[in-house]
């Protein structure tokens, strides 16, 4: 499963999930620039790693909607978690950074 953070998709479906369920094309739609394939594809991926839930409701036409798992919830726990890691040492990065690229070239 861990392999499937470093998928492109992932963590944005997931933050976009957050706030509830959601059809397909809100899903779509709130990530901007995902094809059609790559978030079906991504979906199955995240159902089968038991993140998130499918549900399909019965109309017509029938619709789909996706969810967070509770699996899925204490992941984007985590995930925040390291967001904010990143934001509270994003000066100390930089600076190495600068450090490392000033260095003479070996």
């Amino acid at each position: 499963m861990i392999r499937r953070l470093g998928e492109r998709w992932t963590i944005p479906i997931l933050v976009a999930l957050r706030g509830g369920g959601l059809r397909f094309a809100g899903v779509k739609k709130s990530l901007g620039g995902v094809s059609h394939r790559m978030l079906v594809r991504s979906l199955k991926n995240l159902e089968r790693d038991g993140l998130v839930s499918r549900f399909e409701i019965t109309g017509t036409p029938p619709q789909v909607s996706y969810s967070l798992t509770r699996l899925g919830e204490a992941l984007l726990e985590e995930v925040d978690a390291l967001l904010r890691w990143q934001r509270d040492n994003d000066p100390a990065d930089c600076a190495a950074r600068r450090l490392y690229d000033g260095r003479p070239s070996a």
